[in-house]
């Protein structure tokens, strides 16, 4: 008797990913963000087959589709006369030539490596939807989980017995694969970007499935690769026993990892990939790796992290950096200009929520005047502020180093992050006419309220405006004024329904 259920979660992963692949192919569109989230869930989802050739399949998809987003990004960079566009198409040649050295001994993937090979000659970008299509039409196993393969054989008082199937095949046996199910670090799931004190041990704990155990292996071995330097971490090598027991195995470890010393906080997360082997090494190899096995790890001191004074507005702008670094096509030089900004900016918003420093209605440039104060005596901003510029057909309020910012004050009603979405289409405008993907937009509500004020970080939101090929990202903050007395909340009268 056979019994198998089909695996719908990657399957809808795959699907997704197809999707995003055909859409993509229009020069028009440039759905970077979805081709990225499309590869991680199809890294989060391979491990879930018991065989090794479609999780290879899968694995070797997800990876290319990260290439694949990174010639999308340069495309509509080049169309839309994007400083510096030439590193991604870069980065998309040095990244498949990895790719390619990982599986160009994989039978699951030599009809990707097939479809994709012209991303190395690439030189147009009219190339970019050809490549596209291609990987989009190589098919892809459907998974099949098989959790039961058994001949009923009579005994002799009649009845049935589950034992294994009596027929020889002659099938090569399975193809050695060991699947990262999970990472937690210190009882937690790994994030996408896991934040680590610097200088203190963590424990790091991993799972894993092995498809089968070679005979002569006595050790599986997992350990830690990175391109930093050695002596700025120490991450656990892992050495798993033989264990008992019918195929395939579910094996977990426990170690310490430590980053020695703290990033740069303008510094790209480290990367820690996890490679397998068994000993002794005249076992049967190599060892096929699929599944989320690459850790990426910022460290950070929290305690120490002081770019607000606010440890939630804090936590809420480096989420945002972190959105912009992995699923835009914003150069980390406007980056870095952005987040100055928004220091200031969510510093003074911080402080009029803590101790209502605006308790009264003021008018734009009121509030115009008291940012760009704050801004012009932040250290490293000073004079390279620029005031009024004309850009676009109309007047920017502020801006540094191409970064507008825009200033709007409200008083008619209280304000919610998502009100401010009407006044991002003008920020969007204004960076366009700067050549830039990034703006601040800085609203004041200052209207009477009647209601206590919400969290200062809730009124920090990122709206992607899609005013071309790739969308310009604004960043709003919404400062809250003129708060209402807490006393006055419980004097007021109940409602009578």
């Amino acid at each position: 008797m056979r019994h198998r259920d089909i695996a719908l979660e990657p399957f809808s992963a795959r699907i997704g990913a197809l999707e995003t692949l055909r859409n993509d192919i229009d020069p028009r569109n440039a759905g970077v963000a979805a081709l990225r989230k499309a590869a991680d869930e199809l890294d989060a989802t391979a491990p879930l087959y018991e065989h090794s050739a479609t999780a290879i399949g899968y694995t070797a998809l997800a990876e290319l589709l990260r290439v694949c987003a990174q010639l999308v990004e340069w495309r509509a960079a080049v169309l839309d006369a994007c400083p510096e566009a030439e590193r991604l198409v870069r980065a998309a040649r040095e990244r498949y030539k990895i790719w390619t050295a990982e599986f160009e001994g994989k039978e699951a993937a030599q009809a990707l490596l097939a479809a994709s090979k012209a991303v190395l000659e690439i030189a147009s970008v009219k190339e970019v939807g050809r490549i596209l299509d291609a990987v989009s039409m190589v098919p892809i196993p459907v998974g099949v989980f098989r959790e039961e393969w058994r001949m009923r054989i009579p005994n002799r008082n009649g009845s049935e017995d589950s034992r294994a199937e009596a027929c020889q095949t002659n099938e090569p046996p399975l193809e050695l694969a060991v699947a990262f199910l999970k990472f937690s670090i210190d009882g937690e799931p790994a994030a996408g970007t896991h934040y680590l004190t610097p200088g203190e041990t963590h424990d790091l704990a991993i799972e894993v499935r092995v498809s089968r155990w070679p005979d002569a292996a006595e050790v599986l071995e997992l350990r830690p690769l990175s391109i930093d330097p050695p002596e700025s971490h120490a991450f656990p090598v892992f050495r798993l026993g033989k264990p008992v027991g019918p195929a395939p195995f579910i094996i977990t470890g426990i170690g310490r990892a430590m980053v020695k010393f703290a990033q740069g906080l303008n510094a790209r997360p480290s990367e820690f990939r996890y490679a397998a082997h068994f000993e002794p090494s005249v076992s049967e190899q190599p060892v096929t790796v699929v599944g989320q096995r690459t850790l990426r790890i910022e460290a950070f001191d929290f305690k120490g992290l002081q770019w607000t004074g606010f440890p939630n507005l804090d936590a809420k702008l480096l989420s945002i950096r972190e959105h912009l670094r992995l699923h835009t096509a914003v150069p980390a030089e406007d980056i870095v200009n952005a987040l100055s900004v928004l220091r200031v900016i969510a510093t003074f918003a911080g402080a009029c929520a803590r101790d209502n420093e605006i308790n009264e209605t003021w008018s734009e440039s009121r509030f115009q005047n008291a940012i760009r104060g704050d801004l012009r005596r932040a250290r490293e901003i000073g004079s390279e502020l620029d005031e009024h510029s004309h850009v676009a057909g109309g007047v920017m309020d502020l801006a540094y180093r191409g970064i507008c910012i825009e200033l709007k004050a409200s008083s008619d009603r209280p304000l919610k992050i998502e009100d401010c979405r009407r006044y991002a289409p003008q920020a969007a405008a204004y960076a366009i006419g700067l050549g830039k993907r990034l703006a601040v937009l800085c609203v004041l509500d200052s209207s009477p309220k009647v209601e206590g004020a919400f969290p200062v970080e809730d009124g920090i939101g990122l709206f992607p405006e899609n005013t071309s090929a790739l969308p310009v990202y604004v960043v709003a903050v919404l400062v809250q004024a003129n708060l209402v007395k807490p006393s006055a909340l419980s004097r007021k009268k109940p409602t009578i329904s």
